[in-house]
């Protein structure tokens, strides 16, 4: 998905979280339109460095995190942690299986090595929001 930046921060108002479904049906109800288009690529670095990439990724993973979880009982955060330890190899799982279905495309290899680090660094921010909360993601995120 992409958004304009003034449309995307105006629907999220200050808010701590980013679902991007929520944001999704507040443009729609403010009369926005949001299309999908299946043969959009989709790339997960930035014009910047790979670690800033990854810095990114780290802070929307901890912005769904503390949205989720961070309000919840100490035993519910444990057991969100627990399952972000999970993530990094279910999804990584599943972006391999998108690019076998996809055909050959030569050497996979850097892409999934760069799909692993790029859940690994989601997953962390997702722990890291479930505990301590958001902090300056937002602005960081941005």
């Amino acid at each position: 998905m992409a958004f304009r930046r003034t449309a995307l921060l105006a629907a999220l108002r200050g808010e701590v979280g980013l679902f991007e479904g929520a944001v999704c049906d507040r443009l729609r109800a403010e009369g926005g339109t949001v299309a999908y288009a299946d043969g959009m690529a989709v790339t997960f670095s930035t014009c910047d460095a790979h670690g800033a990439a990854l810095a990114t990724r780290f802070q929307h993973g901890r912005l769904y995190g503390a949205d989720r979880f961070f309000a919840r009982a100490w035993h519910e955060r444990v057991v969100a942690v627990a399952r972000a330890a999970l993530l990094p190899a279910v999804l990584t799982a599943r972006g391999i299986r998108r690019i076998v279905r996809a055909g050959p495309r030569g050497n996979v290899i850097p892409l999934v090595a760069w799909l692993a680090l790029m859940e690994a660094a989601w997953a962390c921010g997702e722990a890291v929001g479930a505990v301590a909360g958001a902090g300056d993601s937002l602005k960081e995120w941005r």
